[in-house]
């Protein structure tokens, strides 16, 4: 239930959004960042707030649900600046897998996190965990600012 995509998730209508984000709550400089930071301030204050707080966890998906599409914010680093682990992309790949109809994700849009070195050591691992579920999965390996997803 794997398809791959390139251009803007933004443009997706997948109900949820998932992007790797830092444990820390602060902000970072991709392209993509940007524009969710630009365009769902709210959610990020919320989620920095949150992080500060230690009510989350690295390794963990935080949605935030007040938007169109709801965010999932996909704690996979320690800081804005540090490295993007396996085992965290793992490990939230595989509560996706077991709690997606729990928590009422039937079709979701990810962007693979980390840099392009990492892209398919960390797509092998979503493979692994979430092309056995009947999870329907939109996976942007490239992000391209308003190109139509295809």
């Amino acid at each position: 239930m794997i398809q791959y995509m390139t251009g803007d998730p933004l443009l997706t209508d997948a109900p949820l959004l998932a992007f790797g984000w830092n444990l820390r709550g602060r902000a970072e400089t991709g392209a993509l960042e940007s524009a969710l930071l630009q365009r769902y301030p709210t959610a990020f204050a919320a989620f920095s707030k949150q992080a500060q707080q230690e009510r989350i966890r690295i390794g963990t998906l935080w949605l935030w649900r007040e938007t169109i599409p709801a965010l999932g914010f996909m704690v996979v680093r320690d800081t804005p600046y540090s490295t993007t682990r396996l085992r965290h992309v793992e490990a939230i790949a595989m509560t996706l897998a077991r709690d997606h109809k729990r928590d009422g994700i039937h079709r979701l849009a990810l962007v693979i996190p980390g840099q392009a070195y990492d892209r398919p050591i960390m797509r092998a691992a979503l493979e692994r965990w979430l092309s056995a579920v009947a999870l329907p999965v939109m996976v942007f390996e490239d992000y391209q600012p308003g190109i139509t997803p295809r």
